[in-house]
């Protein structure tokens, strides 16, 4: 095989501390295992001694077929993800020390989910709900990739740091071991036993280190500390393709690899195969805006005269008929969105339409969303106008201003008569509270006469419901535009006359979104987060709004340029997912309300109007 004189440099690299940045196509699997072969063939080192890292399953078994294959003759080298090397010390240790240790994970008998949701019940009076634990699970393992023992950063979790020291407390108690606990307790026992810390020196010489851009603190260490003081590191990276900062990935010592190491040799592999010359040249100027990165002068090996393509469809389902006209079901396509709420009315759409297509999405964060239950509880209401513990759950998102012991006295009456005729029967009620409740009848009957869509209009704009969420902190939170959100209810139950029939809906989504996930497609619908390093012939970005994409950022934040040039990074990543073409959507409005494009599609715009002049 002919290598790039660059690729031939990295390959060639024998002794002491290497990052070798690979852009996007460049080959970077390719440079990792040649470099085995290149150290056995000319350095007479043993394969058995090199040890190399990835980040996934799926990775680490790619690259042990693909050497075998290869190299059928070598002897072969070790191939592991970051966690299972870790179990590999623990269990080391736990076996020299005689001592017991569990795995705690969501598929055992005793399940994680289960032992934090009680925890979180025990401290916080209440019972959690599952993106609750998702989200604390989320946060701990931030924690723990980020070494963060103490000063907590300020999560959006009541009581967050007392249920992380119950949740230690009781895995130590309980000789627990969770996935996160693996690198940090594989770091202490590195740090505490000499032994098997020589042991493992002892085995590998050379360490190869898979995708380090995605590396986090605690795992950046570990590795440092077995390759200390040799330092025969060799790390493949891409500043550049950086997402997953909400996981701790920490790539800052990509930065400072000449500070860290004095004696480190850095490569570019600058040379894009995959990508068409036209989706390169301009997604290189749109990254070389970020500042904190390596500058690199990304070429492309494949020229092309298809130019980006950029369309301004009016709305959601003009976008949807797009791409229904466009995608070629011959190609492997990539429908690529920041976020998995754009792939719910989507879904929908293309199961109707009967397109296949392969799908990743597994949450029900969108089926969990506070505004769908309150929608939910209001069309139940409508239907059932005499249960209290309905009307409890919705009259002050209401903005009714009722006082609680008015609910209260609710229970008093016969259970046969409607809840809003019991609180009219108070012959002390002002004339504000008449009117008021007398307005929220006419409200709830019209919801129940409307059908589809008309009743998620009515929820929205007959009463201050829609007040309530703006001024939700929960929305805020989560950065998803109230617009978007109406827009896929509408959408989804526009065809809904009774609750029965959206609780139907809801089930029926579901299914397909389960069924999608076991098809083979070439056509896929894939978050950004999902797609990387992944490739293929045709890729379609949509829901280029602003806010959307990149997302809603509070520009006081003390960190406000490091979250946009993470958004940038993720726009980056998801335009060299592309070889050949490459089509950027941007829909004009959300829910009948003009929108601005987003900020990422106007770079484009520019760029390509440059490359013109």
């Amino acid at each position: 095989m002919k290598f790039t004189e660059n690729q031939q440099k990295a390959i060639s690299h024998y002794e002491y501390p290497a990052l070798v940045l690979a852009v996007p196509g460049a080959g970077k699997t390719t440079v990792l295992l040649n470099r085995i072969k290149y150290l056995e063939k000319v350095h007479n080192v043993d394969p058995k001694s090199i040890l190399s890292i990835t980040f996934s399953k799926s990775q680490a078994v790619d690259m042990k077929e693909r050497f075998s294959e290869k190299f059928p003759e070598t002897d072969s080298a070790y191939f592991s993800t970051i966690h299972s090397f870790c179990y590999y010390i623990i269990k080391l240790y736990y076996k020299m020390n005689n001592r017991i240790f569990k795995i705690l994970e969501s598929n055992n008998d005793t399940n994680k989910y289960l032992v934090i949701r009680n925890i979180m019940r025990k401290i916080n009076k209440t019972n959690s709900k599952d993106e609750d634990v998702e989200k604390f699970l989320q946060y701990y393992g931030y924690c723990k990739n980020m070494m963060i023992i103490k000063d907590f950063p300020k999560f959006d979790i009541e009581n967050f740091e007392q249920i992380y020291q119950e949740y230690e407390s009781f895995k130590k108690k309980n000789f627990f071991i969770d996935f996160d606990d693996m690198l940090t307790r594989s770091f202490e026992i590195l740090n505490e036993d000499e032994y098997i810390l020589k042991r493992i020196k002892r085995k590998y010489k050379f360490f190869q280190v898979d995708e380090g851009q995605d590396t986090s603190k605690i795992q950046f260490e570990l590795i440092k500390k077995i390759a200390y003081p040799e330092n025969n590191l060799f790390i493949v990276a891409d500043d550049d393709q950086s997402i997953y900062s909400f996981r701790g990935a920490d790539p800052s010592y990509l930065l400072d690899f000449n500070k860290i190491f004095s004696n480190a040799s850095i490569y570019y592999i600058d040379q894009n195969f995959r990508c068409s010359d036209k989706i390169v040249n301009a997604s290189n100027l749109f990254i070389k805006q970020n500042k904190n990165r390596y500058n690199k002068d990304v070429t492309s090996t494949k020229a092309s005269n298809k130019k980006i393509i950029i369309k301004f469809p009016q709305n959601f389902l003009s976008l949807y008929s797009y791409l229904k006209n466009n995608i070629n079901p011959d190609k492997k396509t990539a429908i690529l969105y920041r976020k998995n709420i754009s792939s719910i009315a989507l879904t929908k759409y293309l199961h109707d339409q009967d397109i296949d297509f392969h799908s990743r999405y597994q949450k029900d964060d969108f089926y969990n969303h506070f505004v769908l239950n309150d929608i939910l509880k209001m069309i139940a209401f409508s239907e059932n106008k005499t249960s209290v513990g309905l009307f409890r759950d919705i009259y002050y998102k209401l903005n009714s201003y009722i006082k609680k012991t008015s609910i209260n006295q609710l229970e008093t009456y016969d259970e046969s008569m409607p809840v809003l005729d019991r609180l009219l029967d108070d012959s002390t009620l002002s004339r504000y509270y008449v009117d008021r409740f007398m307005d929220l009848k006419s409200f709830f009957s019209g919801i129940k006469r409307a059908k589809g869509s008309k009743k998620i209009d009515i929820i929205m704009n007959d009463i201050d419901y829609k007040t309530y969420i703006e001024d939700s902190v929960l929305l805020q939170n989560q950065k998803i535009s109230l617009d978007h959100l109406v827009e896929i209810y509408k959408y989804l139950f526009k065809d809904c006359e009774c609750y029965e029939d959206f609780i139907n809906e809801i089930e029926n989504l579901k299914k397909i979104q389960k069924e999608s996930i076991k098809h083979t497609s070439n056509l896929n619908l894939l978050t950004v987060h999902s797609a990387k390093g992944l490739e293929f012939d045709e890729v379609f970005i949509i829901d280029l709004i602003d806010g959307e994409f990149p997302t809603n950022i509070d520009s006081n934040k003390k960190n406000y340029e490091n979250i946009f040039e993470e958004e940038r990074r993720m726009f980056y990543v998801a335009m060299t997912r592309a070889k050949d073409k490459l089509t950027l959507l941007s829909p004009k409005t959300r829910n009948s309300v003009e929108v601005d494009s987003s900020q990422f599609l106007k770079d484009i715009i520019e760029i390509e109007n440059n490359l013109k002049n």
